[in-house]
């Protein structure tokens, strides 16, 4: 029955507070390309908010936005896989590329609030084609990530195939 909506899963049961990364890194609009570079690549994440000074996201940097710009201002191709990568090979500095996260970001941060269920922020991040969406409090400042990634490991969490270095099944 195409009309029927789908018996409820476990996903449908758990908030995103549950599987977030809470360790959001945020830019703020003035701050350097450079620095979003090095933020991304020091911590291994492929994308952050850009939040107002209230730390409300206003749009999002990702990796792809870092290579969009720098095909731009460089004229380069760039191959997917490697991306992120070669720019950092390269050496893109703040004096060759001196723009703000402002000038680069995605001006649009899809959002999701603590209590959205996994179902529901997985259905949102598949629908607008996003990797990532900034989770936020009450107030709307971000307070959490979930990433693809996140929602992955949850799911080879939930089916027994992948542990939590944290808990106690883990180490044994």
């Amino acid at each position: 029955m195409s009309g029927d909506k789908p018996t409820a899963t476990r996903a449908d049961t758990i908030s995103v507070a549950d599987v977030m990364s809470p360790s959001a890194y945020c830019v703020t609009p003035d701050v350097s390309i450079e620095t979003v570079r090095g933020l991304m690549i020091d911590h291994g994440i492929s994308g952050v908010p850009v939040v107002d000074f209230d730390g409300k996201p206003i749009g999002m940097v990702s990796k792809t936005d870092l290579v969009a710009m720098e095909h731009d201002d460089a004229g380069l191709e760039v191959h997917a896989n490697e991306e992120l990568r070669q720019i950092g090979e390269r050496g893109m500095h703040a004096d060759q590329f001196s723009a703000t996260a402002a000038e680069v970001m995605t001006p649009v941060a899809f959002t999701v609030d603590t209590d959205t269920s996994l179902s529901q922020a997985a259905a949102l991040m598949a629908y607008q084609a996003v990797h990532r969406v900034p989770v936020v409090d009450n107030e709307g400042r971000v307070v959490g990530i979930l990433s693809a990634l996140d929602i992955l490991r949850w799911l080879g969490e939930e089916d027994g195939y992948l542990y939590r270095a944290d808990t106690p099944s883990a180490s044994a």
